[in-house]
């Protein structure tokens, strides 16, 4: 009867400390994504502004930008080009880590090989850390670790940046051939974020058109 007792007791330790973990785990998994929404939701503001705010600049004040750079900030095309539809390349954002407030800095350039659309899959992977640790940013409300079916019918919606008219690369389906650089440009981020937030950012993105690879592309950015 005594080891039955100590048996169980037993149990219901390895229960309540499993449980602890797991909402913990939880908590960690909902801040990683109330803090991500709220950044993203952010930056959408800020980025769909007056095209007048927007100003490019040359390669010396993108130079001076850098300075003090921790390097955290990556863009990793995770596929080899020569498979993609699309193949991004040279994006850069600084100051590294970002700033906010202060003033954003970045460019980029993509290929278009040939014309996609509808359907657009994509297959998002976010990450937040917190702690030192990546946390996966569960899919809640369509936003996350989420996998879209067809993102044009969200990009339909959708106003494009100031920055992408002026040079004339289209961020609604269906996508043509071409080949785009974006000079880098400056945008100063007045505003405050409603919480401070601190920490790395990641997303990895799988696209495919009707099952052919569009890109793969993973960016990690840092926040002061």
């Amino acid at each position: 009867m005594r080891c039955l007792f100590l048996s169980a007791v037993c149990l219901a330790l390895v229960v309540s400390v499993f449980s602890k973990d797991v909402r913990v785990l939880s908590e960690h998994k909902l801040r990683a994504y109330d803090e991500t929404r709220m950044l993203f939701d952010f930056f959408e503001s800020q980025v769909l502004v007056d095209p007048n705010s927007v100003r490019f600049v040359d390669e010396e004040t993108v130079y001076r930008s850098q300075q003090g750079s921790s390097n955290t900030f990556s863009f990793t095309n995770c596929e080899d080009p020569k498979k993609e539809i699309a193949v991004p390349r040279d994006v850069s954002i600084s100051p590294d880590p970002i700033r906010i407030p202060g003033t954003l800095t970045a460019s980029g350039g993509i290929l278009v090989k040939k014309p996609f659309g509808a359907p657009l899959k994509v297959a998002l992977k976010v990450y937040k850390q917190l702690f030192g640790v990546w946390v996966e940013v569960p899919c809640i409300d369509g936003f996350g670790s989420c996998t879209y079916d067809d993102m044009c019918t969200k990009l339909a919606h959708v106003q494009c940046p100031p920055v992408f008219e002026k040079i004339g690369l289209p961020c609604k389906c269906p996508f043509k051939e071409g080949n785009w650089t974006v000079p880098p440009f400056q945008l100063d981020i007045k505003a405050q974020l409603p919480v401070k937030v601190s920490g790395a950012v990641k997303v990895h993105a799988d696209v495919t058109y009707n099952g052919e690879l569009v890109t793969c592309s993973e960016i990690v950015f840092d926040l002061a």
